[in-house]
């Protein structure tokens, strides 16, 4: 059996179709395919005797089911089974849309049965990950955030690298650096004093393997472990110079 429903249709009797609104008493069974009206989200084809007359379901297009909340469409599971929130267009499984972009508010937050925060990412962007400061390790810093927001594990194995030689670089550029102390201009800062190098001086000093770039090419932020080995080239160097004189002051000692 086919029932179909318009406009204020409703059933008092089974099998018997009406044209103004009723209200069925008991449990309404149903053997067979319900056609309903396609609603929209301001007047939905479903709704709930306490969540008022814009707020339920209602299906937009071809196997499509949206939620309408006070006449907006919240939410929806489209044609391809994704679950887009505050969007109708899908760019993955999951696709959720804020509400605004600014610090005031997020567009995703997530915590455990115990309400506390596991994770959530505002509508400027910053993401939280609350319990993962507490999750220590002695091991290095592997973990690199590329320009346009990707995320990578940072490696130093042979089998990541191409064309290796030795550097041309060592004690003559380490002495041109400026070691200064400064203030950061973030939220997390919070007027703290830190140590460093300006990456502009870094780049001026031709020292730009060392350099991470901006999307416009103007130097951006300094791959700081990776100096390192400029440091211990610096040292071999200096270690070298060392013996040199060293020698030298023996032989004039001998004579």
């Amino acid at each position: 059996m086919t029932i179909t429903l318009s406009g204020t249709s409703g059933i008092n009797t089974p099998g018997v179709v009406n044209t103004a609104a009723q209200t069925v008493a008991t449990t309404l069974a149903v053997t067979g395919v319900t056609t309903i009206a396609a609603g929209s989200a301001a007047a939905p084809a479903l709704v709930g005797a306490t969540g008022g007359a814009t707020t339920g379901l209602w299906f937009p297009a071809a196997s499509t089911v949206a939620f309408a909340n006070a006449g907006v469409e919240s939410a929806r599971f489209d044609s391809g089974g994704n679950l887009l929130v505050g969007t109708t267009t899908a760019s993955g499984l999951l696709t959720v849309k804020g509400a605004g972009a600014t610090s005031g508010s997020y567009s995703t937050y997530v915590t455990n049965s115990s309400g506390t925060v596991i994770f959530n990412t505002r509508n400027d962007g910053y993401v939280y990950m609350p319990s993962t400061y507490s999750n220590t390790t002695a091991n290095a810093a592997n973990f690199f955030i590329n320009t346009d927001g990707s995320v990578y594990r940072s490696t130093s194995s042979l089998k990541y690298k191409t064309d290796v030689q030795n550097s041309p670089h060592g004690l003559a550029e380490l002495l041109t650096l400026r070691s200064v102390t400064y203030k950061g201009k973030s939220e997390s800062d919070a007027d703290k004093t830190f140590g460093g190098l300006i990456a502009e001086e870094i780049h001026d000093a031709g020292l730009t393997e060392f350099v991470q770039y901006a999307d416009d090419g103007s130097p951006d932020a300094l791959a700081y472990g990776n100096m390192v080995s400029l440091c211990i080239k610096s040292i071999q160097e200096q270690q070298a110079i060392i013996e040199s004189l060293t020698a030298r002051i023996t032989a004039l000692e001998a004579k």
